[in-house]
C-alpha cells in the first residue's frame, strides 16, 4: 500500500516553504526521524523529519518549488509494519472509517489505498 508523506506543520504561522534540497530518490530506504528534506521559510532553514518508514516510491516536488502544509512530498510503499502502526493509532479513537476514506480528526483526509501522515 503507497503512503503519502505530507509536509508537517512546521510552527505558529508558518504555512510554507522554499524546498532547498529533497534529501531522499526513489528506492531508498527511510526511517522514522530520518531528514528528507530542506526548506527555507521565513524564519529559518530546517530540516524536515519523516515520521514514517519504507522505501520511497516517488518524489512528488522538486528543489525550488513553494511547498505548503499538508501537501505530498513523496509516497512511500511499505512491508506492512506502517499498517499496523497506523491500527495502533486508530485505537485511540483519532480516525474514523468512512466509507473509503480514513479521516484522522486532528488532520487532513486519505483516499482509498493512500494513507497520510500527520
Amino acid at each position: 500500500m503507497a503512503i503519502e508523506f505530507t509536509l508537517p506543520e512546521l510552527g505558529e504561522n508558518i504555512e510554507s516553504g522554499d524546498l532547498v534540497r529533497v534529501m531522499v530518490a526513489p528506492g531508498e530506504t527511510v526511517s522514522n526521524g530520518q531528514p528528507v528534506v530542506e526548506l527555507e521559510t521565513d524564519k529559518a532553514v530546517i530540516e524536515v523529519p519523516s515520521t514514517l518508514e519504507g522505501k520511497v516510491q516517488e518524489v512528488r516536488v522538486k528543489q525550488g518549488e513553494k511547498l505548503r502544509v499538508g501537501q505530498v512530498i513523496f509516497t512511500l510503499e511499505n512491508d506492512g509494519a506502517g499498517a499496523a502502526v497506523w491500527e495502533q493509532a486508530d485505537r485511540g479513537g483519532r480516525f474514523q472509517e468512512q466509507g473509503c476514506r480514513i479521516l484522522p480528526l486532528f488532520a487532513r483526509a486519505s483516499v482509498c489505498g493512500t494513507r497520510r501522515a500527520v
